[in-house]
């Protein structure tokens, strides 16, 4: 009790002492100034107004007030407006970032697409599927589009509403839609091709750096073109214009260096991503040769490793991955063992696709040479003729002879153009006589290590190379030790990625060679489990 009331006055100690203070101080200062009986009173300021000012600040603040209101009604239009402004803005937005750019003007080609005025109104499109929609720089641009795409049969272009150009391309016009914007005006026109021309329709296909562009300077420069080419200045000179009532050359529309395995799943109706079924090429493929360049593989491969193109992340690996499979794969031959996946969408819409996944790079030279022996034998083309790069740098007049007779457009031999510069200005390209002096060398070989050779050599499929025309003598003490790699589909990548189906035998002793290299490595995060962490 004794020591609770001690601790209690201990507390109440600082309290009781700041009172006898207050209290002291008040007795020694009874009057403040400014105080008045205990209370605080405040001087009268010097600034009063007198009852005229006062009315005259009164009639100000009204005014003041009523400027206010006025103010916040137009900053409220105003925000109304700037919001229709910017909605109409993000939708005109969204709807031109959702269209592809078309190529540029020198992309296409110089003669336009003789066509006729359909719809005068100038309120209607053509709402049908679209071939290509994307942006123009003029009512030409948009005419030369057409001319390029043999599927191309109506064409809108809006000409007003939008800062933009707009060309949609189309196969047909059954379908008119109106335009929403008032400022909107649209034209369609639709393509009268001549009847004084007849047209032969020819594809070019081939891999990167198996000599697609020294096939088109061969062409423009011994076959009359439909239309000239302009996107490639170096061979504007090399080109012939077609004569009336005579025969000339139209490209087909798929890219040259699109996969032909899948190109021809698209052609069975396979649903394809970056293909469509109703492309009319598909439709009057009766009527299209196909012309196919292969090249020496292990030339193919050397070209690749110095221009790769799309193949850059593949050709210039320098290590192995880290789940690689190869049991050869070093620093070295990672470029040439390891898996490699590209892609590269076609210029034109819904034409195609480049690249796809292979188990090597070797794989691709694999994949695409057999792909063009199966739409020779499965697609339905008119012709597919599968050139080698080597015969045409050799003999340039017999490829020549080959195509014409395909294509219906008689060419005499000692009338046919040689092609003697370089084929293209960009990779490295060799003219002629140094492609000969190569050819004939074989120094592509040398750049070979002895261990990139085996690796090589070991993943060829020497059948296809053989029905092709290639003996592969480097490659005579491999043929025993030969891993033939199918390249893989793209339904297929997918279901391993999501592990929807069965893994094959091959597949498995993979995945437990790597399991058990992966165990002697990281024992600890193999032999533990992860766990949850516990809250």
């Amino acid at each position: 009790m004794t020591i609770g009331l001690a601790c209690g006055v201990r507390q109440l100690f600082p309290i009781l002492l700041s009172l006898v203070f207050c209290g002291v101080w008040l007795l020694l200062h009874p009057s403040l100034p400014g105080c008045e009986g205990g209370a605080v009173a405040r001087p009268p300021p010097d600034d009063w107004l007198s009852p005229e000012q006062a009315k005259a600040l009164q009639t100000e603040n009204t005014q003041l007030s009523l400027e206010l209101e006025k103010a916040k009604e137009e900053l409220q239009k105003f925000n109304s407006t700037y919001g229709q402004v910017v909605s109409a803005y993000a939708a005109a937005k969204e709807q031109l970032d959702s269209t592809t750019e078309m190529l540029p003007l020198e992309s296409h080609n110089t003669c336009g697409a003789p066509s006729s005025l359909v719809a005068t109104s100038g309120r209607v499109y053509c709402g049908d599927v679209s071939l290509e929609l994307g942006r123009a720089r003029d009512f030409a641009h948009c005419q030369l589009a057409c001319a390029m795409n043999s599927s191309c049969e109506f064409y809108s272009y809006w000409s007003s509403g939008r800062r933009t150009r707009l060309c949609r391309i189309t196969s047909s016009c059954d379908h008119k839609v109106n335009v929403k914007e008032l400022n909107e005006h649209v034209q369609i026109y639709q393509r009268v091709v001549p009847v004084s021309s007849k047209r032969s329709l020819l594809q070019l296909l081939g891999m990167y750096d198996s000599g697609t562009n020294l096939m088109l300077a061969t062409i423009v420069s011994n076959f009359p073109l439909c239309c000239q080419q302009a996107y490639r200045p170096d061979i504007m000179d090399l080109q012939i214009e077609a004569q009336d009532h005579g025969r000339c050359l139209h490209w087909a529309t798929p890219e040259k260096h699109v996969n032909p395995l899948q190109m021809l799943d698209a052609l069975k109706g396979q649903k394809m991503k970056h293909w469509d079924p109703k492309l009319v090429d598909f439709q009057q493929k009766h009527q299209i040769a196909i012309v196919a360049l292969v090249r020496d593989p292990l030339a193919q491969l050397q070209s690749w490793k110095k221009a790769p193109y799309g193949l850059e992340r593949c050709a210039k690996r320098k290590r192995c991955a880290f789940h690689s499979t190869a049991t050869d794969c070093i620093p070295t031959t990672a470029w040439i063992t390891e898996p490699c996946t590209w892609w590269d969408p076609a210029r034109h819409h819904n034409a195609g696709i480049t690249g796809g996944s292979f188990p090597s790079l070797p794989a691709i030279w694999n994949g695409y040479t057999l792909g063009y022996w199966r739409l020779r034998a499965e697609s339905g083309y008119k012709q597919v003729l599968l050139v080698k790069f080597e015969e045409l740098v050799m003999a340039p007049a017999a490829v020549v002879s080959r195509i014409s007779e395909a294509m219906d457009m008689r060419v005499h031999s000692e009338d046919v153009a040689v092609a003697e510069r370089a084929a293209k200005a960009h990779g490295k390209a060799k003219d002629r006589n140094a492609a000969i002096k190569s050819l004939e060398s074989r120094d592509f070989v040398k750049s070979y290590t002895a261990k990139e050779l085996k690796a090589t050599c070991i993943r060829l499929n020497f059948s296809l190379a053989s029905s092709v025309g290639y003996r592969l003598t480097e490659c005579e003490d491999f043929k025993g030790e030969a891993k033939l790699e199918e390249p893989y589909s793209d339904t297929q990548a997918v279901a391993e990625a999501k592990q929807d189906i069965t893994l094959p035998e091959e597949k498995k002793a993979q995945l437990l060679r790597f399991q058990s290299r992966r165990a002697k490595r990281f024992p600890s995060k193999v032999l533990k489990p992860r766990r949850r962490p516990t809250r």
